[in-house]
């Protein structure tokens, strides 16, 4: 079998319209996933990421993105031979009659036509647009009784997550910056400099003396987080409180820099993450019981993977 690498599908495809070059590229138990297998599934995120990266580093997205659709439709071939592998599981006529009905409805409303106009585009039989339905029920089924079911978070599990993780939902200190810039070069004697250091120490409202400001955008940063504030002004201004103001000496201009108020980092109430917790520890658990339902699945399946 001649192996393939996921750089040489990038040569080999274009997505304008959806032409691709069609290997073997795993099997699954006997079932062949090819390259166009991979495609189809990954195409849409696909032409999202030649949106928005380009160079070299468009290639190595794209291929892991692929490998990525490779494990998936791996990991869809294993449940669905688990399934067809065991009698007792069926999937209701009833459901199936019912979820054909909704996504022709969905799609295409009541205009029949349209539907039959779609399986011509795809050489799709209705046949085929069945079993590709049933597919879909038989791996939500699968996932619901041997991963999803098994989830439980209790509230004790969420308020011990909240104890141990609660750095992790602080709110980062963020400090409000006021400026005001004077330019050097229209402000050649210092008087401006001078006058304005006057007036602040004499107590005049910061906001009311912005306007005197040479940049011609707004002096108000609002607030930063500490991370995004300039080291020179953190050092300056490490030792003041809310109202305070230090100058900073550029070459070219004459900073007034006022930290109008502080945010100190706080940890929300349980109550107002609760949900979000839940929703964290129920992810974790459905990741870990997913891995270990496949790996059990490939303990008895023969895989076989022609790519690199």
């Amino acid at each position: 079998m001649k192996y393939f690498t996921l750089l040489t599908l990038l040569c080999l495809s274009t997505f304008g319209g959806r032409i691709y070059k069609d290997s073997i590229m795993a099997k699954v138990n006997g079932h062949i996933i090819t390259s166009y297998d991979i495609q189809e599934l990954s195409y849409r995120e696909e032409a999202r990421i030649r949106q928005i990266f380009t160079g070299p580093e468009l290639p190595s997205r794209i291929i892991a993105l692929r490998k990525k659709a490779l494990g998936i439709l791996i990991e869809e071939q294993l449940i669905l031979d688990h399934f067809n592998g065991n009698e007792a599981f069926q999937v209701p006529s009833s459901l199936l009659e019912e979820r054909i009905e909704k996504s022709i409805a969905r799609r295409f409303g009541t205009d029949r036509d349209k539907f039959y106009d779609m399986l011509h585009q795809k050489n799709m039989t209705v046949d085929e647009y069945r079993k590709e339905i049933e597919r879909g029920i038989i791996l939500e089924l699968m996932r619901m009784e041997f991963i999803r079911k098994k989830i439980v978070v209790t509230p004790s599990d969420i308020a011990l997550y909240y104890a141990k993780h609660k750095s992790d939902f602080a709110t980062p200190s963020k400090m409000h910056i006021k400026l005001i810039i004077i330019s050097k070069d229209k402000d050649q004697d210092g008087k401006r400099v001078a006058a304005l250091n006057k007036a602040l120490n004499d107590g005049e409202n910061f906001d009311g003396l912005m306007s005197q400001s040479d940049s011609q955008f707004s002096g108000d940063l609002g607030f930063l987080k500490i991370s995004d504030i300039r080291p020179d002004f953190i050092e300056a201004l490490q030792d003041k409180k809310s109202g305070d103001f230090i100058t900073i000496e550029e070459t070219s201009q004459t900073l007034f820099v006022q930290l109008s108020e502080i945010r100190n980092s706080e940890v929300p109430k349980l109550e107002t993450i609760n949900a979000q917790i839940k929703r964290t520890l129920q992810s974790n658990q459905e990741k870990h019981y997913r891995t270990a339902f496949i790996n059990d699945l490939k303990k008895s399946a023969k895989i076989e993977k022609y790519v690199k």
